[in-house]
């Protein structure tokens, strides 16, 4: 963050309303790759950049990190950050591979 900016961006995040339209964009971004069959699998608060226009004084939310995205739901090489995985591919590839998903999560089942 540019230093000019730093404190008019950080004081935007404390308003409620700023809050809620990041967090419809970034839905509205999610639906909008889904709408086109893709699934980008590594869905995480690190992989959403907020780029700041000090003329308009506005957020925009932008989604990185395609490298895991695949076409369509279940896919050979899904892959995603532990602990950020949907519940959906952690159940399918729960099903699919018991080992590898104790392997990946560490998880000790019985």
């Amino acid at each position: 963050i540019k230093s000019e900016y730093k404190n008019e961006i950080l004081n935007l995040f404390k308003d409620d309303a700023t809050k809620y339209n990041l967090l419809f964009q970034m839905l509205t971004a999610v639906k909008k790759m889904h709408d086109q069959g893709y699934v980008h699998q590594d869905i995480k608060p690190d992989n959403f950049l907020v780029y700041y226009d000090p003329f308009s004084k506005k957020l925009t939310l932008k989604i990185s990190d395609y490298g895991l995205t695949a076409k369509g739901l279940h896919t050979s090489n899904a892959l995603a950050t532990v602990g950020y995985e949907s519940p959906e591919m952690s159940a399918y590839y729960f099903e699919k591979s018991r080992g590898r998903y104790e392997y990946y999560h560490g998880a000790h089942l019985s």
